[in-house]
Parts: C-alpha cells; structure tokens; sequence
C-alpha cells in the first residue's frame, strides 16, 4: 500500500502531465506555465518549477505569485541571496505580506542573520490574521540565539495570544535547562504537571530537574508520585513497554538518590 506522501506524489504526476497537455495546445499560456510550476514545487521538482516560472513571466503572467514561487525554490535549492532578492521585490510594495516575511525571516536564520530573523517574525506576528504557534516559535528560536528574556518573552506573549501549549511551556523548559536555569525549568515543568491527563512521565521529568538542581528530597517525592500515577493506570497500559520502562528508569533514579 502506497505512503500518503507516495499518494499525493502520484497524484501530483497526473495533474503535471495533463497540465503539459495543455501546455502542448497552448505554448504560450502563461497561467498554464503557472500552475504547472506550483505543481512541480511541490513535486520538488525544483529547477522545472524556476523553469516555468520564466516562461510564466515571459508571456505575460503578473501575478505576486511568480516572486513568491521563485523566492521558494530558490530557497529550497540553498539559492538564499536569490531567493530574499524575489522576497525583496514585492515587500517593497507590500511590506507586511506575511508569508514572505516569514519566508524572509526563515531565510535571515539559515544565514546565521538572527537579529533580522527576529524582526521578520516578529512582523508576521503582528499582521498575522491566525495565531498560530509557529509564528511565536520561530521568533523565539531566532531571539535565543542572541537574548535569552527576548526569546521567553516572545512565548510568553505566545501563551497570552493563544493559550498554553504543552509546546510553549516544553521549549521554555528546553531552554532554561540549556542554560542551568534550573529555578525556570522547574517552573515550566510543573505547568507541565498541571497540564497533563496522565502525569507519570510529566513527574518523572521534574524529578530529573529537581535532581540536576540539587534538591533531591523533591526529586524524590516526585518520583513516588509517578510510581503511584503508574499504579492507578488500567493493567493494559501498566504493563505497556513504554510503561515498563518509565518503571525502570524511575526506579534507577531512586536507587541512585
């Protein structure tokens, strides 16, 4: 049985060809050229979708659509000066378009721009018409490269605008304890804690912070708790591998206190 992806792929196969049928008819319809070169950009055909995008431009196409197209192949072949120069093109008449933005601000990353990575994704913040996780993730991840209460603020905001995510609160976690911050990633875990239906594995990872922080009197209380929370599971998910091995791992960490 064929993956979804191989699926979508030879879907994709059939509408490119029947779109070259077309194009056979018709040589020189630019929408044609167009919608056969979105069609191989998601073939990942790269260099047959920048191919038709020529000719889509050459015969007369105006759309915003060919710099976007151009601008993500470019990116997708490791063209990035290229592609920021298509990006470039129409913020200059539309500078908040906020998928290009974040194209932009994606591209300033990969280069190790993160300064102006930030800046761009934090302007698809604000013109956003969603809120979506993405948007604050990518932000924060380009401010942690160079201003650690930046990038907290940034999902804390993320938290405020749409709520808490268990992937908001896990990066600040990640992040705090990257940094040794271990009074911060307490704090996130125990959000975690809250958070959680089924709280074993929530309990057993604060008890792993409270021990790298030292306070192993609370490590150990954690530890029992998820011991406990194991406990109470229905015998078909106790004795689950995944559980099995919770179990062991917790049990290690007590021994070792």
């Amino acid at each position: 049985m064929l993956s979804p992806r191989a699926q979508a792929h030879g879907d994709l196969d059939i509408r490119i060809n029947q779109t070259t049928e077309q194009i056979l008819k018709d040589p020189q319809n630019a929408e044609l050229y167009g919608q056969r070169a979105k069609l191989y950009y998601q073939h990942e055909e790269y260099s047959n979708s920048l191919y038709d995008l020529n000719f889509w431009r050459k015969y007369g196409g105006k759309s915003q659509d060919i710099d976007i197209y151009y601008a993500r192949n470019y990116k997708a072949i490791g063209q990035l000066d290229l592609a920021a120069k298509a990006i470039d093109r129409i913020l200059l008449k539309d500078k908040n378009h906020v998928i290009l933005q974040r194209l932009k601000g994606q591209i300033h990353y990969e280069k190790k721009q993160y300064r102006d990575a930030a800046i761009a994704f934090e302007k698809v913040i604000t013109h956003a018409t969603k809120r979506i996780p993405e948007n604050y993730l990518e932000a924060a991840y380009a401010y942690y490269e160079y201003d650690y209460d930046k990038a907290t603020n940034s999902i804390k905001r993320g938290v405020n605008d749409i709520g808490n995510l268990f992937t908001f609160r896990q990066l600040l976690r990640d992040k705090a304890l990257e940094n040794e911050f271990f009074k911060d990633a307490i704090e996130e875990q125990s959000a975690i804690v809250d958070m959680s239906n089924r709280k074993e594995t929530a309990l057993f990872e604060r008890a792993v912070i409270f021990q790298k922080a030292g306070l192993n009197k609370e490590a150990k209380k954690d530890l029992n708790a998820a011991l406990v929370a194991i406990s109470k599971l229905p015998e078909s998910r106790m004795n689950s591998k995944s559980m099995v091995e919770l179990r062991s791992m917790i049990r290690k960490a007590l021994f070792e206190l």
